[in-house]
């Protein structure tokens, strides 16, 4: 778990791709999910605070002292009145005054040394399991922000294939539509394969409308979890890698989710956690110990009106024992609730432990049955496309009618989609199968993030023009002979521009002794990426781009494969 949190946390200090010249791919997306999906920073957030308990019931035990202080500044005023009779009868008052000022001032130091108090090591023993509970809980949302941004940006991808299907399937059934009118005008065709063809032209007008809302809702969901809008989108691969699950084994699968699942481990610490609160209600039958010393000083500038100063100075130290005898039933009662509580957890870790096996299990036969899904979904595309051709030519002839053909393109584009939609569902049951057993990493989506390829792909270098008079302007630094080597190497891309020649006035400013210009397309429109070395490893890359210069690296260069 705590190699988990700590690549989480390395994945975090890392700056954000740039996606503002290239198609977004599923590690650009993953790295703004990291930063700004809202439920993921609540656990973390939330695990966080949990982490504090142990520091808040720790000091249960540990010494407690305290300081007080008093300043008073006295000033008495006072007027006696006594009346006495003289002997020929008269009242006499006399009065008396009496003022004086007197200041007091004291200080008291007291130091409390827990001793014997149950309910503060069962406190703290609580905190410790609970803070391990929210780790794991933390865990698991890292995994699930994986799984959750993956399924996305995969839904976006399935839905823009489909949309591309329905947009080739309205095209093919529009210029159906037009042969048939002109078949009909000349008495080849009749009125009702016009209006057939014309059907199923205006039905996949609506399906791309509706298909159109399917990319866009994805889209949107997309950005709920990065709160960030893309505009493009690193496709998948032709050649996608049909693995099955290694182990092959279930069991094995089985037996690993059962030790590393996290919401499962989570699970088990809340029967921990429940259980110590046991304890800490239970502990307020007993007694509580403490030793306590208390120093107490004053002054008094002026004791009573007497002129003299007045100090007094008393030191105690003792043992303070508290017994609890009987406290209304509180302690009884709560000490059964913490009894049902604990059980509740058990119960609890006891539905986790099977809902884990079975998503396990499940998503391992989703995984199986997922390749050998999409090879016969290969193979239906091959057929369709092949039954497709035959009853066009067959209409041709008069041997099919057009209704025929119609089902035949219909059965094409549905067989597209399936197949497309297959290999989605493939992409997503690995990430859910290694997720429910607990070992998705940011490995498996740097894995799955290399099936991967732009929408355009890098295109071959062209051969340079001899006479073009913007780049006589600029002297080229002599290019590294090595950038053409091993395709599976490493090289650092700087930045891209649609003109040519500013990648090459940037490598003279910058005095770039090595560098390449690399033709490829972003939107339909010609562009040219600039980038530098030769690495075998992306490690060694990386280390190359942390010592370039910091003007470069404002440009957040980024590390990629030739």
């Amino acid at each position: 778990m705590k190699k988990t949190l700590l690549k989480i946390a390395l994945f975090l200090g890392l700056g954000l791709l740039s996606t503002q010249l290239f198609a977004a791919n599923l590690l650009q997306v993953y790295q703004q999910a990291l930063n700004n999906d809202p439920t993921f920073k609540m656990s973390h957030s939330q695990w966080l605070s949990e982490k504090e308990n142990i520091a808040i019931n720790r000091a249960g035990l540990l010494p407690n002292f305290q300081v007080d202080g008093t300043y008073n500044h006295n000033y008495n005023n006072t007027e006696s009145f006594a009346s006495v009779t003289a002997p020929n009868g008269t009242q006499i008052v006399t009065i008396a005054k009496q003022r004086y000022r007197n200041n007091t001032t004291g200080y008291q130091l007291t130091l409390q040394q827990p001793i014997f108090n149950y309910q503060n090591w069962a406190l703290l023993s609580q905190a410790k399991a609970n803070e391990k509970q929210y780790a794991a809980l933390y865990s698991a949302a890292a995994q699930d922000l994986m799984y959750r941004t993956a399924e996305a940006y995969f839904n976006v991808l399935k839905a823009q294939d489909i949309l591309n299907y329905t947009i080739a399937e309205k095209i093919a059934y529009k210029s159906q539509y037009n042969q048939t009118r002109e078949r009909y005008k000349v008495g080849l065709a009749t009125i009702t394969d016009v209006q057939q063809a014309k059907a199923s032209y205006d039905g996949s007008v609506a399906q791309e409308i509706q298909d159109r809302n399917s990319v866009d809702v994805a889209k949107e969901q997309l950005r709920e979890i990065t709160n960030t809008s893309y505009t493009s989108f690193a496709k998948l691969s032709k050649k996608l890698p049909l693995l099955y699950p290694n182990p092959s084994n279930i069991n094995q699968w089985v037996d690993v989710a059962q030790t590393q699942n996290y919401s499962l481990l989570a699970a088990r610490y809340g029967v921990e956690t429940a259980q110590e609160n046991i304890h800490v209600q239970a502990a307020g039958h007993l007694p509580v110990l403490n030793a306590q010393g208390q120093y107490q000083y004053s002054n008094d500038s002026n004791y009573i009106n007497n002129g003299l100063r007045a100090t007094n100075k008393l030191a105690t130290v003792g043992l303070d024992l508290s017994v609890p005898i009987f406290q209304g039933g509180a302690v009884t009662a709560a000490t059964k609730q913490a009894q049902y509580d604990y059980q509740y957890a058990v119960d609890n870790m006891d539905k986790t432990h099977r809902t884990v096996v079975s998503d396990t299990r499940q998503q391992y036969w989703n995984v199986v049955s997922g390749v050998n899904v999409i090879k016969a979904d290969k193979q239906a595309v091959i057929s369709a496309r092949s039954s497709l051709q035959s009853t066009i030519e067959g209409y041709k002839v008069g041997t099919q009618t057009m209704t025929d053909v119609l089902t035949q393109e219909s059965n094409l584009y549905q067989s597209l989609k399936t197949y497309t939609t297959s290999q989605y569902d493939y992409l997503i049951a690995t990430i859910a199968l290694k997720q429910s057993a607990g070992t998705l990493g940011i490995n498996d989506l740097e894995d799955i993030n290399s099936w991967l390829t732009q929408a355009k792909g890098i295109v071959p270098k062209p051969k340079a023009n001899k006479t073009s008079k913007t780049t006589k302007k600029y002297k080229a630094p002599t290019r590294n002979k090595a950038i053409k080597a091993n395709p599976n190497h490493y090289t650092i891309q700087l930045m891209a521009s649609p003109k040519r020649q500013d990648l090459v006035a940037f490598a003279n400013k910058h005095h770039l002794s090595g560098y390449n210009i690399v033709p490829t397309y972003k939107n339909g429109q010609k562009w040219y990426a600039l980038t530098t070395g030769n690495y075998a490893s992306k490690s060694s890359a990386n280390a190359a781009l942390a010592k370039m210069p910091s003007s470069i690296r404002n440009l957040k260069p980024w590390v990629r494969k030739f």
